[in-house]
């Protein structure tokens, strides 16, 4: 969004404003004033349907009032993370993957496929936050701001608190949500599995759920 774009505001379900972006936003005379500007046949319409009916079973949205000059891929990944997803473009177009709970097995690593002596174990041993403090604008709230905090288990007396502000995030269901998904990957993501595999058997991508056997 350049210093010519107008100030907008940004409101509604995620998967469509991102595609709304995609393809770009126009004025009259079809001059792109914010977006890609992308065909569709540039995008993973796929990806963003999936998505669409993932946020909207959840209830996510994304609202915010724009004020500050931001690149679109900045905005893009805003968006996104307000419905524990990301860009992508892992099909050779540019789309979206998403984190849900009932996300089904896609690949299978084990001793068949692995080059042999390549697999290793890295384990994160400094000391994280035991408390996460997400910060958003409640809308139910008379518009103010307003903190849901998640512990990691076990935690009764938080020691350590990371801050963080919730952009686009106004309720406070979603907020929740996202600080819970937040903290569970810093509690369980805490180590590194590493592998070679050939090419052939590079059968998923980043954020693909995969089951993992050795010895």
């Amino acid at each position: 969004l350049g210093d010519e774009a107008p100030v907008e505001l940004v409101e509604g379900h995620i998967g469509a404003l991102i595609l709304m972006l995609m393809r770009g936003v126009r004025d009259v005379d079809g001059k792109l004033i914010a977006g890609l500007g992308l065909p569709d046949d540039e995008i993973d319409i796929e990806s963003l349907q999936g998505f669409m009916t993932f946020c909207r079973l959840k209830g996510f949205n994304f609202d915010l009032f724009l004020q500050e000059n931001t690149s679109i891929g900045d905005l893009l990944e805003s968006i996104a993370a307000a419905g524990m997803g990301s860009r992508s473009e892992h099909t050779g177009k540019v789309g979206v993957i998403w984190f849900s709970d009932d996300q089904p097995i896609e690949g299978v690593l084990n001793m068949a496929t692995m080059k042999p002596k390549s697999f290793g174990v890295e384990y994160n041993v400094q000391a994280t936050a035991d408390e996460i403090e997400y910060q958003y604008f409640d809308r139910a709230r008379n518009n103010t701001w307003k903190s849901v905090r998640g512990l990691a288990p076990g935690v009764t007396v938080p020691q350590r608190t990371a801050r963080q502000t919730l952009q686009g995030v106004t309720d406070e269901v979603q907020a929740a949500i996202l600080a819970r998904f937040s903290m569970g990957q810093n509690t369980f993501q805490r180590k590194t599995v590493s592998c070679d595999v050939d090419l052939e058997h590079m059968t998923f991508r980043r954020g693909t759920k995969m089951a993992l056997s050795h010895d």
